[in-house]
């Protein structure tokens, strides 16, 4: 694999996971106006490229947390459910998954699926940008008696508020691709990449 990046970057794109409209800006969920909108969930209708962005997350989780390290894989409801089914499925290991907050019915549950009290458990989620989703996961899970020391993202923001919140509350993240990686790699105007990077500036950093 000559650039696994660049491979990876284009698996997003080309599967509409990442959109660029610098003349009709989407509204993020903060209330931003952005040129560009990040939907990770989309590659899973695409085999090739699910396939690839997935062995290319279990090699970075060999190489850089080994999976001796971990007893659980789970995943970050709902947008991280269904790659950490298939990573979990990949190393034969027990999945579970965490809400953002307990059911309001039956049991009020957070985490369901596989036992996690006393385990070494392996986070994962398809996208973090500022961290907001981390920090309420990460509590949650060792509320509940896991052992939580990683944190896995198929894409990241990178963001400096991104890593203070992660530094904050006592894990190590890692990532496949970064925003700016992943941009690289779509298909835009001299003027468009422009804009797009002075949003970038003035809002991601």
């Amino acid at each position: 694999m000559s650039n696994p990046t660049a491979l990876f970057a284009n698996a997003l794109v080309s599967t509409g996971a990442i959109t660029v409209n610098v003349e009709e800006p989407f509204r993020w969920t903060s209330g931003i106006l952005a040129p560009i909108y990040v939907d990770c969930r989309s590659v899973l209708g695409f085999p090739e490229q699910r396939k690839s962005l997935v062995e290319g997350l279990a090699e970075l989780i060999e190489t850089r947390i080994r999976v001796q390290s971990f007893d659980v894989v789970v995943g970050g409801a709902t947008a991280g459910i269904p790659m950490a089914s298939l990573l979990a499925e990949h190393f034969e290991k027990p999945l579970a998954y965490v809400r953002k907050e307990a059911k309001g019915h039956g049991k009020s549950k957070q985490i369901e699926g596989a036992d996690v009290k006393g385990k070494r458990v392996l986070l994962f989620d398809e996208l973090v940008s500022r961290g907001s989703s981390v920090s309420t996961f990460v509590p949650a899970l060792r509320d509940a008696g896991a052992i939580v020391h990683h944190f896995v993202a198929l894409l990241s923001y990178d963001t400096a508020d991104l890593r203070k919140t992660v530094d904050s509350i006592g894990v190590t993240m890692h990532h496949l691709l970064t925003l700016e990686e992943a941009l690289a790699a779509a298909s835009m105007t001299d003027s468009d990449r422009a804009e797009v990077d002075r949003f970038r500036a003035a809002t991601l950093t």
